[in-house]
């Protein structure tokens, strides 16, 4: 096997894979079905919002596939989001214009793993010999990646800032 990390997307149909020029722009959903088939970075997505007044502003992402997620206001990190209910609260932005940044933390399954095993998702092998298993029911010429990136459109939630 060998790999090519570089600045390119990929365009994967069924047992085919080639390279093509990377999108100028990611939506939510499912990174594989835009061009980052085998993609294991991590994935900025950046959103502008303007304040009225000073305000708490909560961040919801209930539905990502990656390792976690980092949230950052005016690119200062404010905290990670991994586990239920999948929210964080900062307080007391001024206002203005911000860009609320949701950092999801990319896994590298797509990129090194068994991508051809079917037993992966379905047996949940340990990754050994099975799991790199290359003949029979246990093989396919398809590449089988998982899903990546936020999956269902963030809410960003805005109140005014209280002491």
């Amino acid at each position: 096997s060998s790999y090519i990390i570089g600045d390119f997307g990929v365009q994967g149909k069924g047992i085919n894979a080639k390279i093509v020029n990377k999108q100028d722009k990611l939506f939510f959903g499912d990174v594989t079905r835009q061009g980052l088939n085998f993609y294991g970075g991590n994935i900025d997505y950046d959103i502008p919002i303007k304040l009225d007044c000073k305000s708490d502003i909560k961040i919801t992402t209930t539905h990502y596939r990656g390792a976690l997620i980092s949230i950052l206001v005016d690119n200062v990190e404010q905290g990670k989001i991994v586990l239920p209910p999948y929210e964080l609260v900062v307080k007391g932005l001024n206002k203005g214009m911000h860009v609320v940044t949701i950092r999801l933390h990319g896994t590298r399954y797509n990129t090194f793993s068994a991508l051809h095993s079917l037993w992966a998702d379905k047996k949940r092998v340990y990754m050994g010999p099975d799991f790199w298993r290359s003949v029979d029911e246990g093989w396919s010429y398809e590449y089988n990646t998982r899903p990546m990136g936020v999956l269902k459109t963030p809410i960003i939630s805005v109140a005014p800032y209280e002491e």
